[in-house]
């Protein structure tokens, strides 16, 4: 009925009375149409169409726009009250303030935060509890019930008193930061909430500011700055700054409590440094992810300068392995081998080396990826510098900076819309998840995947597979498991802290490393929603003519070219010559194994028999992207040349000298050895280019005399022997370290007994790193950016670790390749530290 027939009609001055209807459960009921229907104003009004009866996604009432000026006006006064005063307290005595959350135990802690809101949610992850059915009610209106927890589903008890970095990173940044700062944060934070209809809302066609000192004003809806998101939909506001309101005033009644007693104090002493404070996650070592922690770190920004950056480190780390592959034996060796550890034992190893080839070519696509990536943030970074007094917001954006923002944000939707197609069939073929899938051999090309998923019941019954399964998402989805991809990430990384060693072993480290690579894209794509003014939004991709580009005046990543990472031609080509030729490879890497004793003659026709296995692999694997290339009339020799590049670094003339060099090594043994009387107490000698000095008897001693027979005789795959050096020549020992800095980092170049046996701790490492002056900070997933803090070396740029997972220990292989490739960056070498003296 009309809510003007009913006698408990609300004032008429709150709302406007046309098309309201009380429901059968006394809600009203209102349909309000929306200013525009397009995609960017259904993010912040209802869609018309939606809008049925009853309906999560119905207004209750229709405000006036006094009042709905009034309600804003309200919310803003009370947050900038409850800011100033975090301001004050942690300005004064913020110290103080860390230091006695810190010493609460975890039972205190969840006292205190239940007595600054008896109603705060206690579980972590409600969104996922809520899509598995978890939660009592699981009606959509019925579900409103739990609106604060789902407009903040970051604040809860489990994760505030699990890790006391988080309520004060909380604390800092909303104090230091002003709540327009936040402002594009918090309203990103609710999109599962706004799609899915699960909060009460009032509908207005006033529209509220996102930036400025005019943050909060409710205006007209306008549709150049509606659709560059200046402005948001007043339904949509609403929620933003009754989310940021009750976040500040929980903050609030905390910190009363932890400073109860205390006056300020304003000394130097007690103040913590402004956005100076960074935090640890608990237990680890390295700073935690901004990324996946960002409601507890400083408010995200548009920041192409990083974004740059973040892409050219992805670049770099897939080109080093790709470098690496083509370089050293033992490396190439390494990565067949953890291939088949997918497979069981008695896979037949012709399908473990396609498989091999197949990742291969994916790396090789990803390098263009990548590529095309990085030239587009550069594009995008050049021009914003060329029109940088036009770009702020409230302003139109100049026309060729906008496109090239709209081509950035174009191609990173088709690249994360490509690796969410291919991520679901990696996953099927792991061991750990395979009892989720079928798959269809029958076709020797291809194999066919069937799903059979229960994902209501899955975050109880297989956390792990759940939150691999729905962790890749459509840029655009709507659906109720396409929830917040940071808070995906941080479920993951909470899981795997927490569950046993077998389960996280199911997610090995090259599908870790494929989830990263998603991620990074993902994180990239998410850093360019935060620019104001946002550009126009572009549907379809189109390459452009060499005569087209000289006319747009501006550069561009969309020329025929680009089809290399826009078609699965190119990714997985079918390569059954390259996959014999890696088998043949293998054998001829492990032709050694099956001999008790290995002489330097039989290590100089292993070297000769691998050297030639993976010179010939490479040529094959050149032959056929020739070949693909080719049969593309658009591209010319020059473009194919270019293709190529990346994988002819065996036919690089430095390459070739560090191969003749290694080889010559062996030669000059056998020659010294066959010069010299043979002792028949000596050890048979380990390592290249080590010379007994001559005509002196080197004795057993008595540790090795006492060696178990067992160990003797037990032939263990030598992967470190056929690697190539760095081929970096030795810097002088100029930089001065502590000694176990020093151990760990002479590993990575030393071809000692104790550089190729023995297992670096991860944490290990990374303190040694951090000993030299590299900060180390976590992105998403294994992946860790180090990064000099200082210049004093003449270091610069930021490169990219892989954590092992899922135990955290770097082998011999992996240790020496990472060693390459920071001679390769940063000049790095065996020589350049040395000892510090006491």
């Amino acid at each position: 009925m009309d809510v003007a027939e009913s006698s408990n009609a609300i004032d008429g001055t709150c709302f406007i009375r046309t098309n309201t209807q009380i429901l059968n459960g006394g809600l009203p009921w209102t349909k309000v149409p929306a200013p525009c229907e397009c995609r960017i104003c259904q993010s912040s009004f209802r869609d018309s169409e939606k809008q049925s009866l009853p309906s999560g996604w119905s207004y209750s009432l229709e405000l006036t726009g006094t009042y709905a000026r009034n309600i804003a006006a309200k919310h803003i006064e009370n947050i900038d009250e409850d800011r100033k005063y975090l301001q004050e307290q942690w300005s004064g005595c913020g110290k103080t303030i860390a230091s006695r959350w810190k010493k609460k135990s975890r039972e205190k802690r969840a006292a205190c935060l239940k007595a600054a809101d008896e109603s705060l949610f206690e579980k972590q992850w409600i969104v996922p509890l809520y899509t598995s059915r978890q939660l009592e009610s699981t009606g959509q209106l019925d579900m409103r019930k739990y609106r604060q927890g789902f407009l903040l589903e970051y604040l809860n008890v489990d994760g505030l008193k699990g890790d006391p970095a988080k309520l004060l990173g909380l604390v800092q940044n909303r104090a230091c930061f002003t709540p327009e700062q936040w402002a594009l944060h918090d309203n990103k934070k609710l999109d599962w909430c706004w799609d899915s209809g699960m909060a009460d809302i009032d509908g207005s066609r006033l529209c509220m500011v996102m930036y400025g000192s005019r943050y909060g004003e409710l205006v007209p809806w306008e549709k150049r700055a509606a659709h560059a998101r200046e402005i948001i939909g007043f339904p949509r506001a609403r929620l933003v700054l009754e989310a940021q309101e009750r976040l500040y005033r929980f903050l609030r009644k905390v910190v009363e409590q932890l400073v109860e007693g205390i006056t300020l104090d304003n000394s130097d002493q007690n103040v913590v440094p402004e956005y100076q404070l960074e935090f640890k996650r608990s237990g680890h070592i390295d700073l935690w992810s901004t990324y996946i922690n960002q409601p507890y770190s400083p408010p995200p920004t548009f920041d192409v300068d990083a974004m740059c950056a973040k892409a050219l480190a992805r670049l770099h780390t897939v080109s080093d392995h790709l470098w690496l592959l083509q370089t050293d034996p033992a490396y190439l060796r390494r990565t067949i081998q953890i291939a088949a550890d997918n497979y069981p034992s008695d896979h037949p190893l012709e399908e473990i080396h396609k498989h091999t080839v197949s990742e291969i070519h994916h790396e090789i696509w990803m390098h263009w990826s990548w590529d095309f990536i990085v030239e587009a943030c550069q594009n995008v970074k050049d021009m914003r510098s060329r029109f940088r007094d036009n770009t702020q917001p409230g302003q139109t954006l100049p026309p060729k900076y906008e496109q090239v923002l709209q081509e950035l944000e174009l191609l990173l939707e088709s690249q994360l819309r490509i690796r969410t197609d291919s991520l679901p069939t990696l996953l099927s073929f792991r061991p750990g998840f395979r009892q989720y899938f079928t798959h269809d051999y029958s076709d020797p090309d291809q194999v066919a995947m069937t799903g059979h998923i229960d994902l209501p019941n899955l975050p109880n019954k297989d956390p792990l597979f759940y939150i691999l399964h729905i962790l890749p998402q459509e840029p655009t989805s709507k659906k109720p498991e396409n929830f917040d991809v940071a808070t995906k990430w941080a479920f993951l990384e909470d899981h795997l802290a927490s569950t046993t060693h077998s389960d996280a072993a199911r997610l090995d480290g090259t599908l870790y490393d494929r989830y990263n690579d998603y991620a990074s894209i993902q994180e990239l794509y998410l850093t360019l929603s935060y620019h104001l003014p946002m550009p126009e939004l572009l549907e379809t991709l189109t390459s452009y003519s060499s005569a087209k580009i000289k006319q747009l005046g501006r550069p561009t990543v969309f020329r025929d070219q680009i089809e290399k990472i826009l078609e699965e031609e190119y990714m997985l080509p079918r390569d059954h010559d390259a996959s014999k030729a890696l088998l043949r490879f293998t054998k001829a890497f492990d032709s050694h194994l099956t001999k008790a004793q290995l002489d330097d003659q039989m290590r100089l026709e292993q070297f000769d028999a691998t050297q030639a296995a993976m010179g010939n692999f490479w040529a094959i694997m050149r032959r056929k992207r020739q070949t693909l290339f080719r049969a593309k009339k658009l591209w010319t020799s020059d473009d194919i040349a270019t293709d190529l590049k990346i994988i002819s670094a065996d036919l690089e003339e430095d390459y070739k000298v560090m191969v003749v060099a290694d080889r010559q090594k062996i030669l000059d043994r056998i020659e010294r050895l066959s010069r010299r009387p043979q002792v028949s107490s000596d050890p048979m000698q380990k390592e290249w280019g080590s010379t007994p000095a001559a005509n002196e008897t080197i004795k057993p001693s008595a540790k090795s005399m006492k060696r178990p027979k067992k160990q003797e005789e037990t032939v263990v795959p030598d992967l470190e022997e056929l690697a190539i050096d760095s081929g970096k020549s030795p810097q002088p020992a100029s930089i001065p370290v502590k000694g176990t800095t020093y151990r760990i980092l002479n590993m990575m170049f030393s071809p000692t007994a104790e550089a190729t046996t023995k297992l670096i701790n991860w944490d290990d490492f990374v303190q040694a790193m951090q000993d030299v002056g590299f900060s180390a900070r976590q992105t998403t997933g294994s992946e860790v950016v180090f990064q000099p803090e200082d210049n004093d070396h003449g270091w610069s740029g930021r490169i990219n670790f892989l954590k092992p997972h899922p135990v955290a220990k770097i082998d011999r292989v992996m240790l020496r390749a990472m060693g390459k490739r920071m001679g390769k960056w940063y000049g790095w070498g065996d020589g350049t530290f040395m000892v510090q003296k006491r």
